[in-house]
C-alpha cells in the first residue's frame, strides 16, 4: 500500500493533460468598415476551437453578400463553391441589395430562406435557429426584432401564446411588410413543404370529436370484422346476449362507473364450450373453504375440456368430474395448484363419475341389470387417458 502511494502523485500537484488546457486566442481581422460590429460580443477574440460547420455557414454568407470581407479564411474548393451558390439560389435577394443590415441578421436570413417553403414562410423554433447557429436565444430574438424592423420579415402568430410563422419578404412583397400587412393571401395559400396558414379569428383550432371516441369506433369496426371471420362465433358457440354485472367481480368502469348501466357488454360463452366449462369449474371449486387464494389457469382448463370433449366426453361428465374433485376429501394435493391437480387426475375422475353413473343406473333399472347376469364378461380394452 505504501508503494502505491509513492507511485501515485500527490493531489493537486499534477500536472492537467492538454486536451484540458483552454486554447490559445486568435485575433479576429479587422472590419473593413471600420468601429465595433454590430454582432460584436465581448472582446474582439475567438478561440480556435470555433464549430467548422459554423465557419463554413460565415464563409458562404460572404460569399453571397458583396463588398464583404470573410471573418474566417475560407477555401476556393469545388464543393464549398457549390454549396455557396445553392445558398445564394435560396437566399432572397433582398439580402443582397440592402447593405444596412448587419452581419449577424444576415446570417439568421439565409438561415430561414433554407427552412423556407414555396410560399415563403417559415416556422422553426428559436431555439433551434440558436443551436444551428451556435448562438443564445437572446441573440437570435435581436436579430428577428432587426429583420422585421428593416421590413425583410414579418412575423405571425395564429393564436396568442402560440407558434409563430417567419414570412420572408420579396422585393415585390417589401411594401405589405413594411407597413405591417404581411403576406398576401394568394401567396400564403400556395401549396409548400408543410401546411403554411394565416392566422384566423376566433379559436385556433375547430371544435372535432374527441380522440376517445374516434378510437372506440376503430374497436368496434375492428370487433366486427374479427365475429365475421370465428368460426366460434358461426357454429353459435357464443351467446350475444349481454350478461347483468356480478356483485363479486370488480368493475370495469373506473371513475362514475355506478353511474353508468350495469349491463355488461362483454359476452360470456356457452355452457357447453370449453371456456364455459373452465369457468364452471373455477365457480365449483372456488365455492369451497378450501380454495381461499386459488389461482386457476383458465385458459389452460379450456383448452384441456375441448380435447376431452374431442376423447367422447360428454359437458355432463366433464361437469360431474369437477363437482366431485372439489367435494371428495382427501383427492386433492395441497403441494400443487388445483387446476394442475385436476387435470394429472382426469383419468381417476372419469373413471369415477362412469362407475357412480353405472351403480345409479343399476339402482333406478335393477331387472335390466339382472338379465344380464350369467353371461360372459367381454374384456374391454382400458381407455387410456395418459396423454
Amino acid at each position: 500500500m505504501g508503494q502505491r502511494a509513492r507511485q501515485r502523485p500527490a493531489r493537486g500537484r499534477h500536472r492537467s493533460p492538454p486536451l484540458h488546457r483552454s486554447p490559445r486566442p486568435v485575433p479576429v481581422p479587422a472590419d473593413p468598415r471600420g468601429g465595433r460590429r454590430d454582432d460584436a460580443r465581448g472582446p474582439r477574440w475567438r478561440t480556435a476551437r470555433q464549430p467548422a460547420e459554423d465557419q463554413r455557414l460565415v464563409g458562404r454568407a460572404a460569399r453571397c453578400r458583396p463588398h464583404h470581407r470573410c471573418e474566417w479564411p475560407v477555401t476556393d474548393a469545388p464543393e464549398d463553391r457549390l454549396q455557396a451558390h445553392e445558398l445564394w439560389v435560396q437566399t432572397p435577394h433582398v439580402f443582397i441589395v440592402d447593405h444596412k443590415i448587419s452581419d449577424a441578421a444576415f446570417r439568421l436570413g439565409c438561415l430561414l430562406a433554407k427552412y423556407a417553403g414555396r410560399n415563403g414562410c417559415a416556422f422553426p423554433k428559436q431555439a433551434t435557429l440558436a443551436k444551428d447557429l451556435n448562438w443564445s436565444l437572446r441573440t437570435v430574438s435581436r436579430r428577428i426584432t432587426e429583420l422585421r424592423d428593416r421590413g425583410w420579415l414579418r412575423s405571425e402568430r395564429r393564436w396568442p401564446g402560440g407558434p409563430c410563422n417567419y414570412y420572408l419578404a420579396t422585393p415585390e412583397e417589401m411594401g405589405y411588410a413594411k407597413t405591417g400587412v404581411g403576406v398576401t393571401t394568394d401567396v400564403a395559400q400556395q401549396e409548400g413543404d408543410s401546411k403554411n396558414l394565416l392566422p384566423t379569428e376566433g379559436p385556433h383550432a375547430p371544435r372535432t370529436t374527441s380522440r376517445r371516441v374516434s378510437r372506440r369506433a376503430e374497436e368496434r369496426r375492428r370487433a366486427a370484422e374479427e365475429d365475421a371471420y370465428d368460426p366460434a362465433k358461426a357454429m353459435g358457440l357464443w351467446d350475444d346476449e349481454k350478461v347483468p354485472h356480478e356483485d363479486g367481480e370488480p368493475s370495469r368502469g373506473g371513475w362514475g362507473a355506478g353511474k353508468r348501466t350495469s349491463a355488461s357488454s362483454s359476452r360470456r360463452p356457452g355452457p357447453d364450450t370449453g371456456p364455459g366449462l373452465a369457468r364452471h369449474w373455477r365457480e365449483t371449486v372456488e365455492a369451497q373453504p378450501w380454495a381461499f387464494g386459488l389461482e386457476s389457469n383458465v385458459r389452460a382448463l379450456a383448452s384441456h375440456f375441448v380435447k376431452l370433449k374431442q376423447a367422447g366426453l360428454t359437458p355432463d361428465e366433464l361437469r360431474e368430474m369437477s363437482e366431485l374433485y372439489a367435494t371428495t376429501e382427501g383427492l386433492r394435493n395441497p403441494r400443487t395448484l388445483a387446476w394442475q391437480d385436476f387435470i394429472g387426475k382426469r383419468a381417476l375422475l372419469i373413471d369415477a363419475v362412469r362407475k357412480g353413473r353405472e351403480a345409479k343406473a343399476a339402482q333406478e333399472r335393477p331387472d335390466e341389470v339382472y338379465d344380464g347376469w350369467g353371461e360372459p364378461e367381454q374384456e374391454k380394452p382400458a381407455d387410456d387417458w395418459s396423454w
